[in-house]
């Protein structure tokens, strides 16, 4: 089970994955694509030994997949961070980017980690719908539930796990103090009900005391 510390990484990794997508000319991040870009940047930093994101993906029967990085994206949909329908940021996943941006850019492995996934984004671009999965079949890649065999992925056994987080190797990407480690844990547990998204008061409020905590 990922740390609070990683938890908190997954979300903005996955935030940034979908607004790295939306500036490579994607009008529509659907699950798909979200699942191949999230796994093809966590695979790219394990090329350099780096921890881009802490997301099993398994064999399935649309290539890697994770239920983890599935469940987090529904989790910002209800909680008001992206939108459901084509997966952009919205104002609230917008300021928790911002929020953290400080931090990110003060360490080596975070912004090599957004080098990577913007560099994903930009390659992948042009694979749109099952275009993706199909491209990602032809990939050979290290399979951890089989002792880091190289496969192709349509040729790797369906529920065999692809690519565990835990490998010893990878260096962290652990950006954040364990103070923004609660703010973005306490930011995230907002329920979406309780933000009127279009009352700047609500807004200053909330903005005020996210601000007042990170400078505490």
């Amino acid at each position: 089970m990922a740390t609070k510390a990683q938890s908190a990484w997954n979300k903005i990794a996955l935030l940034e994955v979908l607004e790295a997508a939306h500036n490579s000319g994607r009008k529509l991040v659907d699950n798909v694509a979200i699942q191949k870009l999230t796994f093809l940047a966590e695979l790219q930093g394990r090329k350099v030994d780096l921890k881009s994101a802490y997301y099993r993906f398994f064999r399935f029967k649309h290539g890697p997949f994770s239920k983890e990085l599935l469940n987090d994206v529904t989790y910002l949909e209800r909680y008001g961070f992206i939108d459901p329908e084509n997966r952009e940021l919205l104002d609230r996943g917008r300021y928790l980017i911002g929020y953290v941006q400080t931090e990110i850019e003060a360490s080596e492995l975070a912004s090599q980690t957004l080098g990577i996934i913007n560099e994903i984004a930009e390659n992948w671009k042009d694979f749109k719908g099952w275009s993706i999965v199909d491209k990602v079949y032809e990939l050979k890649v290290p399979v951890d539930g089989m002792g880091q065999q190289k496969m192709l992925v349509a040729d790797i056994p369906l529920n065999t796990d692809i690519l565990v987080p835990d490998w010893s190797h990878e260096r962290d990407v652990q950006p954040f103090s364990m103070e923004t480690v609660e703010d973005i844990q306490s930011e995230l547990l907002i329920p979406w009900s309780e933000l009127d998204p279009e009352s700047e008061e609500v807004w200053r409020e909330a903005s005020a005391s996210f601000s007042a905590a990170f400078n505490r």
